[in-house]
């Protein structure tokens, strides 16, 4: 069954979504009920912009174990050991050398 636009009366094949005359969108029936139905869904208006809610302040926070006493010096990680320039490949980094040539890479120190 040939479908026309009800804008402008063009034409239409069954499987166009929009008039290719006017532009127009297609309405069809439903295939349960019989109703019109636009297979193109309608754009959802655009959200309305979200204020900022007013930031608090946290109120402080009393735990049953006490509190932490905060310190001023940080300690640094130890992650292993460190490069001993006297005993130390330069070249590989290998530990406890000590003599002129390293025996893991055969570099001369």
């Amino acid at each position: 069954m040939a479908k026309f636009c009800a804008e402008c009366g063009n034409k239409l094949n069954d499987s166009v979504r929009f008039c290719g005359s006017c532009g127009t969108a297609v309405l069809t029936l439903c295939p349960t009920c019989g109703q019109e139905w636009n297979q193109i869904p309608a754009a959802a208006p655009a959200p309305a912009e979200k204020k900022p809610a007013a930031t608090k302040a946290a109120a402080p926070v009393s735990t049953a174990q006490g509190s932490f006493a905060e310190t001023s010096a940080r300690v640094q990680p130890i992650y292993g050991p460190s490069f001993d320039a006297a005993k130390d490949c330069p070249n590989c980094g290998a530990k406890g050398m000590g003599k002129k040539t390293c025996t893991t890479c055969e570099s001369e120190n």
